[in-house]
């Protein structure tokens, strides 16, 4: 596990979902992170099948993953950027762009009071990968989590997985015990 997180205060509330809505997509030169829309499903699907093998030694969905699951996938992301309060459960999907062609996914989701927390979880197209797209990526959404009233960001990464703890170190992330912190 890792985190991201600023000083943590107590909250009382989180940032209502339309707000941050308002505030996308956000642009890093040639990359962008915006909604996912029901009209990235195809470029999802192709994106996952791509990367499946690379995927399976750290996520059980691709091992299954199909048009139609890429499909309910998105329309579950988006059901929770339609609702108005962000709750545990809510799981806002983000798609990432380089050149305007879909590269990966992202999501925020498991929000928590009274930290103001919330999980980050990814991943790149096998086909995109060693670009610092990642790394872009996150850097951009945990920039936008701090300035949108979350000011902790964690990160669930396989002790296994060393490239995701490098993106995580090079967004500023510190190892302690068994998590990264920012």
């Amino acid at each position: 596990m890792s985190s991201c997180s600023r000083r943590v205060s107590r909250r009382t509330s989180l940032p209502d979902s339309r707000r941050l809505l308002n505030a996308l997509p956000i642009h890093w030169n040639d990359l962008a992170i915006d909604v996912i829309r029901q009209s990235d499903v195809a470029a999802l699907y192709k994106a996952a099948c791509r990367s499946r093998k690379e995927l399976v030694e750290w996520m059980q969905w691709p091992r299954t993953f199909s048009i139609n699951m890429a499909g309910k996938h998105v329309a579950k992301r988006l059901r929770s950027w339609s609702s108005r309060e962000l709750i545990y459960t809510s799981l806002l999907g983000f798609a990432i762009r380089c050149r305007g062609e879909f590269v990966g996914a992202m999501d925020l989701s498991n929000f928590s009071l009274p930290e103001g927390s919330a999980e980050v979880s990814y991943w790149i197209d096998t086909s995109q990968a060693r670009q610092r797209i990642a790394r872009r990526a996150l850097h951009m959404l945990t920039t936008f989590c701090f300035q949108h009233e979350i000011p902790r960001v964690i990160l669930c990464v396989d002790p296994r997985n060393v490239g995701s703890q490098n993106v995580v170190r090079r967004v500023g992330g510190i190892r302690i015990g068994a998590s990264i912190s920012i």
